[in-house]
Order: C-alpha cells, then sequence, then structure tokens
C-alpha cells in the first residue's frame, strides 16, 4: 500500500510532465555544426560556480552535461542536442524522470564570448523560464564521454531521415530506451 501512494505521488510531482516533439527546435543531421571555429571543444566548459555541472559540446550537435564532481569518474547526467546563431547556442537538454522512464525538456540559451568563455544566461522548462548570468571558461580535457545519446535514436529528432537510417545502421540499438 505504501508503495503504490509512493508512486502515485511520484508522478503527480510537476517534473513528470511529458513534453510534445514540436517543442524540440534543435535536431540532429549535421556532421559538423562549425562549433569548432567559435568554441574551443576538446574539452568540456565548467561554470564559475563549480558546485554546478560543466557542459561539453560536440561537433555534430550533441550537447552533454557534466557532472563534475565526479572529476575521476565522467557521469553524464542529461543529454542533447544544440544550434548555433550568430554568437548564441540553443541547447535542448533531456533529463531523465526518476522511475517514471519519461523525460522533461530545458530550453538553454548560451552567449558565446570568445573560444573559451560562455554565459547561460536562460534555460526554460514546460512551464518557468529563469534569468541566468552564469558565465562557463573552458577546461581542456582528452577524456570525455563519447557524444552518444539515447534521442539519435529517435527518428523524429533528425531533419534527415536517411541521415537518421545510416546512423541506425552504423551503431547498436539499445532496447531499453524504443
Amino acid at each position: 500500500m505504501c508503495l503504490s501512494i509512493c508512486f502515485f505521488l511520484w508522478g503527480c510531482f510537476p517534473w513528470s510532465k511529458a513534453f510534445k516533439e514540436k517543442e524540440v527546435i534543435a535536431r540532429f543531421g549535421l556532421d559538423d555544426t562549425g562549433i569548432s571555429s567559435i568554441l574551443d571543444i576538446d574539452g568540456y566548459y565548467l561554470p564559475n560556480d563549480t558546485t554546478l555541472d560543466g557542459i561539453a559540446f560536440y561537433k555534430d550537435g550533441t550537447i552533454k552535461k557534466i557532472d563534475v564532481n565526479h572529476r575521476f569518474h565522467w557521469t553524464p547526467i542529461s543529454d542533447g542536442v544544440y544550434t548555433i546563431s550568430n554568437d548564441t547556442i540553443y541547447a535542448e537538454t533531456f533529463y531523465y524522470i526518476g522511475m517514471e522512464g519519461g523525460m522533461q525538456l530545458f530550453h538553454l540559451r548560451f552567449k558565446i564570448f570568445d573560444k573559451q568563455h560562455l554565459q547561460l544566461f536562460e534555460w526554460s522548462d514546460y512551464d518557468s523560464s529563469y534569468k541566468k548570468n552564469d558565465v562557463f571558461r573552458f577546461i581542456p580535457s582528452d577524456s570525455l564521454p563519447l557524444p552518444y545519446t539515447h534521442m539519435k535514436q529517435k527518428k523524429w529528432m533528425w531533419t534527415d531521415k536517411n541521415k537518421w537510417k545510416a546512423y541506425m545502421n552504423n551503431n547498436v540499438r539499445v532496447k531499453y530506451w524504443q
């Protein structure tokens, strides 16, 4: 009985709200976003507040939020996709929702200052928007996680369905995330 109540209450929390596919603006499909011409990407970006997480950008449009509190053990706690417009990175990350197996969508906006500094100036979820002023600095690293994300297995996350098919044919399909 107690366990049933716990699962019911867990599902009633506001973070259990699912997102719709049309809410996702960025998509996979580019082999190279061109990010390496405006930002260093052989490492991760760490905010001035070191209790927060680091973020790694990959040239194919993948973003990984890195739990830097485990400096000797990389633990990606979310992943997503980004797009670039002028000096702004628009990122969308997908957070796993506990035992429900669902995900929550967050929109992140970064302003690029130079090749080694950027600022998170806004983030939002399904019902709230927050202005931020977190400056991130580049930390070189030769041991980053691969740019894998289970979201690449979702056909609707791609701009080019043929590239999705090629990705799926060249990578092991993880049935757990289907």
